[in-house]
């Protein structure tokens, strides 16, 4: 897919501190989880990337990339958008769409995913300049 979109650099959140409970999940989700979270995913993806279309992989810290806006703002995440701005106080892990007082409004995982690239974007550019206008839909 990266490469049908002609992309230079695949980027990955960094999940390689979680552990799952014991006892919590059953055996096989154990698993699971810990392939992804062993890297093993990434270091394939990394390989083929690489060898076959010359595409960079890498990883960036998952730190507040669902809590804050890409300019850093604080976020409110509901299921539906409040109509006031007094609403806009809480923070509710999970929630689908997020939303600013200043007009901002997105779905959680496309505010993560932007929010993402721009950390491996600016690991390797000592200034980027953000554009309001680009990033709304």
């Amino acid at each position: 897919m990266a490469n049908h979109w002609r992309a230079n650099v695949i980027s990955f959140e960094h999940l390689g501190n979680l552990r799952p409970k014991r006892g919590k999940y059953s055996r096989r989700s154990n698993q699971k989880r810990a392939y992804w979270l062993k890297g093993k995913i990434y270091e394939q993806v990394k390989r083929i990337a690489y060898q076959d279309y010359a595409i960079l992989t890498t990883r960036v810290s998952p730190m507040n990339t669902s809590r804050l806006t890409p300019w850093g703002e604080p976020v409110w995440r509901g299921c539906k958008f409040p109509s006031s701005p007094t609403e806009f106080d809480s923070y509710r892990p999970g929630a689908a769409l997020v939303a600013t007082v200043d007009g901002y409004k997105a779905h959680s995982g496309l505010n993560a995913a932007r929010n993402v690239a721009l950390k491996a974007i600016k690991r390797h550019l000592s200034e980027v300049m953000l554009h309001q206008k680009s990033l709304q839909q």
